[in-house]
């Protein structure tokens, strides 16, 4: 009986908006590139990577997270497509980049947040079978396609915010140390208030 009280208070926790989400936004990717008879893999990754950033909170910082997710995915599905080939250039150009992406990570949050997905991508694009200018730029476009679909979905048809609770039972603790810190500093005015100095009760006594 614990056991299964356990599992469906592990049930009820998971994020279950934000997967279904995420699995309407890669799958009609999928169907759109199908009907188009494109491939699919690089605009269903575009769509999942841009919905996995999104960790809520204020629209702005969603935004940029979104975007510097899809520029840099792009830089990298480009850059790793073109690289592959013989192995000294690659593994050259794989150390600078994953340097430079994870030396990134100082400059701002969204990098922070972004930069081991750039990364992945760039492995992606390193191990895909397109490794030409045109094609490089074909994946890139449709990733940059399926991300644009997910940022959209994500911001605008349909915002979730999973952190929304934790928000909320912060904000009401911050709430309740400030109803007891005001009841303090009232009680130490009132305290103050009705001492008398000790030079009058001496003069009183006197």
């Amino acid at each position: 009986m614990r056991v299964l009280t356990r599992w469906g208070k592990v049930v009820r926790s998971l994020h279950w908006t934000r997967g279904l989400r995420a699995g309407l936004a890669v799958a009609s990717a999928m169907v759109m590139c199908h009907m188009l008879g494109r491939p699919m893999g690089w605009a269903a990754l575009g769509g999942f990577e841009t919905i996995l950033v999104d960790n809520g909170g204020p629209y702005r910082s969603r935004l940029m997270t979104m975007l510097t997710v899809l520029l840099g995915g792009a830089v990298a599905c480009v850059v790793g497509s073109l690289v592959s080939g013989t192995l000294w250039p690659a593994f050259v150009v794989t150390a600078a980049f994953c340097f430079a992406v994870t030396f990134a990570r100082v400059v701002s949050q969204p990098v922070a947040s972004t930069s081991v997905i750039v990364l992945v991508i760039y492995f992606a694009g390193l191990g895909g079978s397109a490794h030409t200018l045109g094609g490089a730029l074909g994946n890139a476009a449709a990733f940059l396609l399926g991300g644009a679909w997910a940022a959209g979905l994500s911001l605008g048809l349909w915002p979730v915010d999973p952190f929304r609770p934790a928000r909320v039972a912060v904000a009401e603790c911050y709430a309740m140390l400030a109803d007891f810190t005001a009841g303090v500093e009232g009680a130490t005015r009132w305290g103050r208030q009705g001492r008398r100095p000790r030079h009058a009760r001496c003069g009183r006594g006197a």
